[in-house]
């Protein structure tokens, strides 16, 4: 709903104050610039005081740290004297020039051992790193020795089963020799008897028989007797193949009693003081001619050289 505005009334003048008679202002002021003056004094006496108690607890504070510092660094305070602190801060300033300096080459130093230590760990590295390497090794090496042990031992075991087989075969060859030079001793002695009985036969045939031979063979010159056959001074005899693994030939010197065996790789051995027998015996086509050789020729008789090596050697060489 609208208010509607009531009609303004029109104001009566109001009536005019007495006036009142006028005073001088000149005590007033005086007392106003007075009050002010004071205001201003106490004012800059205070902060005047202020200033000045600002002052002495700066000067404390830094008589303190100069004499917890002169402490720290050790440097005596005569508390007898008074105190100077421009000199008190010198020295305070030389012993921390001197500790900074210090602190330097301690760094310097510092620096040095640190290099030092990172060098000392390279180094054990490396000798770790080759410790590794050469435990590495070691392994290898073991294992690389217990193998060979093991196939030396399986080698030592089949060269002694081998050895045990032609100690066999030797043994059995050996018997075989006296076998047959015992059936070549028969047969000698059965090839010896008939020509004894025969020669015995002719003596007593020649005693039995007329004198007319002798008579009628009188006035005539004797036969000279034949010439008896001399053995040839050299006799070489080469050893059969191919079972034969030693001996190639063997020549023989009934005139100074050598006996040179030629090997199968060429080398020779010049036996001395050698019988003929030896020689008819090794050349008399046995079966186990180069037993007989080991047993009986090899090792016995002096020779030029090492028998027993060259046979090794010739072994070695197959």
């Amino acid at each position: 709903m609208a208010l509607t505005p009531s009609p303004s009334r029109p104001m009566s003048p109001r009536p005019a104050p007495p006036q009142k008679p006028k005073k001088s202002a000149g005590p007033l002021i005086g007392l106003i610039v007075a009050g002010v003056l004071a205001v201003v004094g106490l004012g800059g006496a205070g902060v005047l005081f202020s200033k000045q108690g600002g002052l002495t607890a700066e000067n404390s504070t830094h008589h303190a740290a100069a004499s917890a510092a002169a402490a720290t660094l050790g440097i005596a305070i005569d508390t007898n004297a008074p105190i100077v602190w421009s000199d008190l801060w010198n020295n305070i300033n030389t012993a921390i020039t001197t500790l900074k300096s210090e602190g330097e080459r301690q760094t310097v130093r510092l620096n040095e051992a640190e290099a030092e230590i990172a060098s000392a760990s390279e180094a054990l590295q490396k000798a770790q790193s080759d410790a590794t390497r050469s435990a590495q090794q070691a392994t290898e090496l073991n294992t690389r020795l217990t193998e060979l042990q093991a196939s030396s031992a399986a080698q030592l075991k089949l060269s002694e089963e081998k050895l045990k087989a032609a100690e066999e075969k030797l043994a059995e060859a050996q018997q075989a020799l006296e076998a047959a030079e015992a059936r070549l001793a028969a047969a000698s002695e059965a090839e010896a008897t008939p020509m004894a009985e025969a020669s015995t036969g002719s003596a007593d045939d020649a005693q039995k028989a007329p004198d007319s031979t002798t008579e009628s063979s009188k006035g005539q010159a004797a036969p000279e007797p034949a010439a008896k056959k001399q053995p040839s001074k050299k006799q070489v005899y080469e050893f059969p193949g191919p079972r034969n693994e030693v001996l190639r030939s063997a020549t023989y010197d009934a005139a100074r009693q050598t006996l040179k065996i030629e090997l199968v790789d060429g080398a020779e051995i010049n036996y001395r003081e050698v019988p003929a027998s030896v020689y008819e015996r090794l050349s008399g086509g046995l079966p186990t001619y180069e037993v007989f050789f080991r047993m009986k020729v090899m090792g016995v008789y002096p020779a030029d050289v090492d028998d027993k090596a060259a046979v090794r050697a010739l072994g070695k060489s197959r």
